[in-house]
């Protein structure tokens, strides 16, 4: 490497770090306040660090060509991982370096990634965050959010919307089912009551019992309405379910 290339590199990386650092500005920001100018601030920060890292990678070529490549060198880094795991990766997990126009993978973003989410026995887990400052709290950062996307890739986690979609879901399913439920009684029960009284040789066609079907129905309803507000409200299903179990142990 000669003086003028050593030069050139110094100067890119300390404008990708001055670009990251403003990133990570940008992130705690909106964190602390989710309005739409700290939202567009960070998105426009981290647009301009994306671009940047593009062209970085396109002058220096480091980059591979496609997810095998770098596949291949994340394995040959010495991370515990196989090619089918990097793949879904590539393809499931919305933090995983994205793909250039050209279908390649920039090494960098390649590296950061591979160190935040597998473990490499032979590459301690602080070597990456020994650089710059304020890159630990940012790299720390990556580490818990790539280690928890990849716990909900791997059917460990399952996300709180997913199941409240899936228990609203249901309950939709339960409520119209009890509602329907409450017609098809009442109207077998009609008819097995005319059956006794007919087998009881009482005249059915004077008592006319089907003309309390209406107020049945509406009752019903009112029933299921009541009772579906109460299991709506906040309850301590855990504490009450750990001492059936107890109780049953």
């Amino acid at each position: 490497m000669t003086d003028k290339t050593a030069q050139i590199d110094a100067i890119i990386e300390r404008q990708e770090e001055a670009l990251k650092s403003a990133v990570l500005s940008a992130l705690k920001a909106m964190n602390k306040s989710a309005t739409h100018a700290n939202i567009k601030g960070y998105q426009t920060a981290k647009k301009a660090l994306e671009d940047y890292q593009t062209k970085a990678g396109e002058t220096t070529g480091e980059r591979f060509k496609n997810i095998e490549q770098a596949s291949a060198w994340i394995i040959g880094q010495g991370y515990l991982v196989s090619p089918r795991t990097v793949r879904n990766h590539a393809e499931k997990m919305t933090g995983f370096p994205r793909k250039q126009k050209d279908g390649s993978y920039l090494q960098t973003e390649i590296a950061v990634y591979a160190s935040a989410t597998w473990e490499n026995p032979g590459k301690p887990a602080t070597e990456t965050l020994t650089n710059g400052a304020g890159r630990d709290e940012l790299v720390a950062e990556q580490v818990r959010k790539l280690r928890l996307a990849n716990e909900i890739t791997e059917g460990n986690y399952i996300l709180r919307s997913l199941v409240e979609q899936e228990f609203s879901a249901r309950a939709s399913f339960l409520k119209r089912d009890l509602f329907n439920l409450g017609p098809r009684f009442i109207d077998r029960l009609m008819d097995k009551l005319s059956t006794l009284l007919k087998e009881c040789g009482l005249p059915v066609e004077e008592i006319n019992i089907h003309a309390l079907v209406p107020d049945m129905e509406a009752y019903w309803d009112l029933k299921v309405a009541e009772h579906l507000h109460e299991y709506s409200k906040a309850k301590g299903f855990i504490p009450e379910a750990a001492a059936i179990m107890k109780d049953e142990l």
